[in-house]
């Protein structure tokens, strides 16, 4: 678990346009974040579960039952 308070910025994940990071996993985060925009991905994908606030759009899949990625 991850708990977070006054937190300006939840995510910053930026991959690369030749090699995006993928299978990214966020579970179990709570952060009070003071910005109006508090995720910047680009690059990226993967899975998330229990994130506050809600991740980019990148990183919203659910994360699947029998997944190796997430354990």
């Amino acid at each position: 678990d991850i708990v977070g308070d006054g937190i300006m910025i939840a995510g910053n994940i930026e991959g690369i346009q030749e090699a995006p990071f993928r299978d990214i996993c966020l579970s179990n985060i709570y952060l009070n974040v003071t910005s109006e925009s508090p995720w910047n991905c680009s690059n990226v994908n993967g899975f998330s579960e229990s994130v506050y606030p809600q991740p980019c759009a990148e990183l919203q899949s659910p994360i699947p039952n029998d997944s190796s990625v997430c354990p």
